[in-house]
């Protein structure tokens, strides 16, 4: 018997993070930071609940674009899906994030697309407090003799949204 969504969904349900699949088993692995541990699972097999919270989850630090992208490929053909098939679960046209995927791609995704094309792979967007880097040290450095100006500018913004909003 195949696996079906019902089972996968059970195997995430347990905690366990599908690392791959095909028509007779899921690759999976534990999400603790750290924990190497990657386990195969088929329709038979007992699947034992991790103790996780959805904060302890492994973390893959992303940079260049192009390296997001190759990321996000790798993660797809692991899962053994077709873009399109991508494409067609995160509701998005056809074609639509193979421009971006390709090699060389001659345009780059908006925030929004860029957030569905992960979650649909199966990762989450946070965003995580890092240090500063120096070129933004220097340009607050150089900048506080405009922050009453800019704290004038932003309280009339705020008040020009809210009144937008009403």
């Amino acid at each position: 018997m195949s696996i079906d969504v019902k089972f996968l969904g059970k195997l995430q349900a347990a905690g366990w993070w599908i690392v791959s699949a095909d028509e007779n088993c899921a690759k999976c692995a534990c999400r603790r930071v750290g924990c190497g541990l990657k386990v195969t699972f088929n329709r038979n097999s007992y699947v034992p609940q991790t103790e996780l919270a959805d904060t302890q989850w492994q973390e893959y630090e992303l940079g260049s674009f192009d390296d997001d992208r190759k990321f996000l490929r790798a993660r797809r053909v692991a899962l053994g899906l077709a873009i399109n098939e991508v494409e067609g679960s995160a509701g998005m046209s056809p074609d639509f994030l193979a421009k971006f995927e390709k090699d060389n791609p001659s345009k780059l995704p908006n925030a929004q697309t860029y957030k569905e094309w992960m979650q649909v792979l199966g990762y989450k967007l946070f965003a995580r407090p890092a240090e500063l880097p120096r070129i933004t040290l220097r340009t607050i450095e150089e900048t506080r003799v405009r922050t009453a100006a800019r704290a004038n500018m932003n309280q009339y913004l705020a008040k020009r949204r809210q009144a937008a909003s009403e």
